[in-house]
């Protein structure tokens, strides 16, 4: 339903004054209830209603407070019109201030204006373009990460490349369920032990802050599951063992992510891969054969 506004003058007869409105003296050739110097004034098309074609007139926007110039004001990926009729406000990217724009919820097919309506339950990063960003067809230094998508704890379908930032350093880290080594680093991240060398508590502090985006992938490997049901119950298991609300904890029972990669045994430490912001590969876990997960660990610290 668009609204329809009529804005009345504040002086009589004459000009309007302070501000813009109706006046019968002044000519408005597209009626939609700015005279016509008011808009050349503004920039707008005298002859056009909709000068920014987002389906609400000119009259409107300025009643709103949106921009009658531009079609999406608030930038959230929701033309002002849409806005209208979906109940969202043209002026916040982010009606519900749940973090997800407006746009991207309506996409995804979560509430706008409900804030316990979320696009992912662990409250992860989203980008409602991701699909422009490309990449991922070999895995190389300087060549970005493939997008991969996995089931979280919460039963949510995750987008690697929705972590792709304008300044967060990204860790994956590919690990076999319930390696005694997975374990420790589980534990460290929470800071229960101090399992891990203390020259990485720069990291777990970043982790911890948002600073550094985590992201832990789980493969069958040790844990002596059949089916990708029973790893997502371990994966449950885990967090509820080892609750940390900024790490996502992704289902890899399809092994697709691991053949990427190329992990080494699973009865090593895990496989880690540090990520630029834009999701470019910068630091691999084996370097000169080795088998070693320090290299892009020790790699961010420098980051940092």
């Amino acid at each position: 339903m668009r609204i329809s506004v009529l804005l009345f003058a504040v002086s009589s007869l004459g000009a309007c004054g302070g501000g813009f409105g109706w006046n019968p003296l002044q000519p408005d050739a597209d009626s939609d209830g700015v005279p016509d110097r008011d808009e050349e004034a503004l920039g707008l098309d005298p002859g056009n209603a909709d000068s920014d074609g987002d389906g609400l007139s000119d009259g409107d926007e300025l009643a709103l407070g949106s921009d009658p110039l531009i079609p999406d004001t608030d930038a959230d990926y929701l033309l002002d019109g849409d806005e209208i009729d979906v109940g969202t406000d043209v002026s916040n990217p982010d009606t519900d201030g749940d973090s997800y724009l407006d746009g991207s919820e309506v996409v995804e097919g979560t509430d706008p204006l409900d804030p316990t309506d979320v696009i992912y339950q662990g409250g992860w990063p989203y980008v409602h373009d991701k699909d422009a960003i490309g990449g991922g067809m070999v895995l190389e230094v300087g060549k970005r990460f493939r997008d991969f998508q996995m089931v979280d704890q919460f039963g949510d379908t995750v987008s690697i490349h929705d972590f792709h930032n304008s300044d967060k350093y990204v860790v994956v880290a590919v690990r076999s369920l319930w390696h005694p080594w997975d374990q420790d680093l589980s534990q460290y991240f929470l800071g229960d032990n101090d399992s891990q060398p203390h020259r990485w508590d720069a990291i777990r502090d970043a982790v911890k802050a948002g600073n550094v985006f985590w992201i832990d992938v789980i493969a069958a490997g040790l844990g002596g599951v059949s089916s990708q049901e029973e790893l997502q119950a371990e994966i449950k298991m885990r967090f509820d063992q080892y609750p940390h609300d900024k790490i996502p904890i992704l289902n890899a029972w399809d092994g697709a992510i691991v053949d990427y990669i190329n992990t080494y045994s699973f009865y090593y430490p895990p496989t880690i891969t540090l990520l630029t912001p834009e999701l470019k590969v910068d630091t691999l876990s084996e370097a000169d054969g080795t088998s070693s997960a320090s290299y892009p660990l020790d790699a961010l610290l420098d980051y940092l």
